[in-house]
């Protein structure tokens, strides 16, 4: 039974296994670039802001790295220092 899942997500595309992935989301050449989309302008969205770096590194980090922090994550660290005998120690 698995206790946590990311919600799957068409964040990431590709036209087959030998191309590589790309960000399908308007604004972003490469969602225009591609044939599913081609009636929606590149053009269209340029003015919105959409496609910019700062529209971009937006949407990556809510959908491409946010789901991550609803993961719950347990870590336990041992921290001990070593053992060393005092007669071992040089004066």
């Amino acid at each position: 039974m698995q206790q946590s899942a990311l919600p799957m997500s068409d964040f990431l595309q590709a036209n087959s296994l030998e191309d590589a992935p790309f960000l399908c989301m308007p604004g972003i050449r490469e969602y225009h670039d591609n044939p599913a989309h081609s009636g929606d302008s590149w053009l269209l969205h340029r003015r919105s802001g959409e496609g910019s770096l700062a529209f971009i590194v937006d949407k990556i980090i809510k959908y491409g790295t946010g789901p991550i922090d609803q993961l719950p994550v347990h870590l336990q660290l041992a921290v001990g220092a070593p053992m060393v005998s005092p007669q071992a120690i040089p004066e």
